[in-house]
């Protein structure tokens, strides 16, 4: 095996390890710089995104979805660090469970969207029944909600699922936004 795939192999295998470890972390859930200018640039609002979640497949006890983000406006505006991303009863309903915490697998950078373009986010949604039902008193979901930054507003699309109903046990956890839609 050559130098390069064992290094790409190992960073997979770190990649994987640090998700099913449920590793999260960071202090915010964006970054103040995105609220600001990039050159000229404003932050993108829900309002000119569209959402689209995706799952990308099943491992260890959980299961990851692409949330991609599209700019559907004619403006160019950015995004950076990481979506605030919950499941709610309904689009404007109250939130059901914990908030998804940070994956620091991925670094943080700032993407530029231009009009038709996309981001994404990974998520990871932990198997509610693999939790002790005192624990987590397990709800059905039929809504996911995301936020991209403090006042833009909140996008919302349909999903099925199981979360558990108790804040005090974390079930989903985000990855920070990338450029392009997720694969």
């Amino acid at each position: 095996m050559s130098g390069g795939t064992f290094g790409r192999r190992c960073r997979i295998v770190a990649a994987i390890v640090a998700c099913t470890a449920g590793l999260v972390s960071g202090p915010g859930l964006w970054s103040r710089a995105a609220a600001a200018d990039a050159g000229g640039v404003t932050g993108c609002t829900a309002t000119a995104l569209r959402l689209t979640v995706r799952g990308l497949g099943d491992a260890a006890g959980s299961s990851y979805y692409s949330i991609d983000l599209t700019n559907m406006s004619s403006r160019t505006c950015t995004l950076e660090g990481y979506p605030r991303v919950s499941f709610v009863s309904a689009p404007d309903g109250h939130r059901l469970g914990a908030r998804a915490g940070h994956d620091p697998v991925y670094p943080g950078r700032r993407v530029i969207l231009r009009s038709g373009r996309g981001a994404h986010a990974r998520l990871r949604v932990g198997t509610a029944p693999d939790y002790p039902v005192a624990a987590c008193h397990p709800v059905t979901v039929r809504w996911i909600r995301v936020r991209v930054r403090a006042a833009a507003g909140s996008l919302y699309a349909s999903f099925a699922g199981t979360t558990c109903e108790l804040p005090a046990t974390p079930i989903l956890s985000v990855a920070r936004l990338q450029p392009g839609w997720g694969a």
